[in-house]
């Protein structure tokens, strides 16, 4: 499980986003601190490079 927070979303802190990548025998968390909640709208190279590393990584 690859989990993505941003830090300008008000609604899934780091914290959230680390206990719940935890929560996953290979969890992942990738934390953007400018990105808010779309992140995939505003980082979008970012989170889709970070998405390939990921499951070329499984």
């Amino acid at each position: 499980m690859l989990v993505i927070s941003g830090g300008q979303d008000s609604m899934f802190s780091k914290e959230m986003g680390e206990a719940l990548a935890a929560v996953f025998l290979r969890g992942e968390h990738l934390h953007l601190p400018d990105a808010g909640h779309l992140m995939i709208a505003e980082y979008p190279k970012v989170v889709n490079e970070a998405i390939a590393s990921f499951i070329a990584r499984l």
